[in-house]
Parts: C-alpha cells; structure tokens; sequence
C-alpha cells in the first residue's frame, strides 16, 4: 500500500505542473471533467435502499438539522473572513 500512495505523490505534483503550465484555469475544469461522468455512472450503480433498516419506511428530510448545519458553515465562514477586518 505505501507503493501506492508514493505513486500517487509523484503522479500529483507531475499532473498538476503540466496543468499550471497549459493553464491554471485547467485546475478547476479538470476537476468538472472527473465528478460529472462519475456522478453520471454512480447514479445508475448505487443501489436503491428499501427505507430505515429494512422496514420500508422512508426516511424524513431533517429540516432542522440542515438549517443548522447551514448556518453554522455560514457563520464559520463569515467570522474567518471578516473577523481581521472588525478586529475579533
């Protein structure tokens, strides 16, 4: 396994100077390319799940839990970003 991960730090500073010098926008098409086909083939290979532990209920969407988690990505990112300039 370590052979692998040695591979895959030489094949990474590689790729990404042949990238830096074609152009540096080719960073984040590069990533477009890869996660559109792969979510593409994941959603026709994942299979279906029959509801909460196998009962067949289906499982309820967690407003409250996704609001929160929002906000707090929200107020984390905000008070990294302007927290130099209001001096906190």
């Amino acid at each position: 396994m370590p052979f692998f991960s040695a591979i895959a730090n030489v094949l990474g500073v590689v790729l990404g100077g042949v990238l830096l010098l074609a152009s540096w926008h080719w960073i984040f098409w590069s990533i477009a390319i890869i996660c559109i086909p792969l979510s593409v083939v994941s959603a026709f290979f994942t299979p279906s799940t029959t509801g909460l532990g196998g009962t067949g209920r289906t499982p309820k969407f967690d407003y409250l839990g996704t609001f929160l988690m929002i906000s707090s990505f929200v107020l984390v990112i905000f008070g990294m970003t302007q927290g130099n300039i209001g001096g906190w």
